[in-house]
């Protein structure tokens, strides 16, 4: 689940800026492809965590390009 919340500071809300981390954990993830390749044709910033919840805690990742 994806929360968004409206924030009161000046921070620039360029979506040409946003970086979006992604997991799969367990089975297939059917659209999964087509999620990431729709983050990355609007140029944001994708980083796929490595091994599932364990590459999140462990700060494993790299950057997902086309």
């Amino acid at each position: 689940m994806i929360t968004f919340k409206r924030s009161n500071d000046s921070v620039s809300r360029d979506p040409k800026k946003m970086k979006i981390g992604v997991s799969f954990n367990g089975r297939q993830c059917p659209a999964g492809h087509n999620i990431i390749l729709g983050l990355l044709d609007q140029h944001i910033e994708v980083i796929g965590f490595l091994g599932g919840t364990e590459g999140i805690y462990n700060k494993q990742y790299i950057e997902i390009t086309k």
